[in-house]
């Protein structure tokens, strides 16, 4: 491998424009291979960033080519074609965690968007990367009165 050249590929899940990508690859010691997000205007900037063909869920599940931004639902991803990931990345949706959305007691873990954590360990069953980095709200802590966070950090 060249100097400086990427040495660490990554999937990124729940990528939005790219932010936290950015800060992979920059190091220039990382190379993206597929985001996902749901919305296409953060796949449109992304793509422009990243050098990423935007592809739909269906696209990538049927010819799965990377460097991709996959938009569409994290829960239709097929991540078995992707063996050679060294590291999963992401941030799954906080809201349902969030301290600025109210009483945490009734949401978390119990809001569907709260549930999609299970996703990324989908991903990282999938694929047996070296390394993942998930990243939440100071929130999930307290989240369904403590139980969101050790039901999480259990699972994984």
């Amino acid at each position: 491998m060249k100097k400086g050249s990427p040495q660490y590929k990554i999937a990124t899940l729940f990528s939005g424009a790219g932010g936290l990508d950015s800060g992979f690859t920059k190091t220039k010691k990382f190379i993206n291979q597929i985001a996902n997000d749901v919305l296409q205007a953060p796949a449109e900037t992304y793509s422009a960033n990243h050098n990423a063909k935007i592809m739909t869920v269906d696209e990538f599940n049927t010819n799965p080519k990377t460097p991709c931004y996959i938009v569409g639902d994290v829960t239709d991803v097929d991540f078995s074609p992707l063996k050679k990931i060294d590291c999963i990345i992401g941030g799954p949706p906080c809201q349902d965690f969030s301290v600025t959305r109210g009483s945490r007691k009734s949401l978390g873990i119990n809001m569907t968007r709260g549930k999609l954590y299970s996703h990324f360990i989908r991903a990282l069953t999938r694929t047996q990367p070296k390394v993942f980095v998930f990243e939440n709200v100071p929130g999930l802590r307290s989240s369904n009165g403590g139980v969101a966070y050790k039901t999480i950090t259990e699972d994984f």
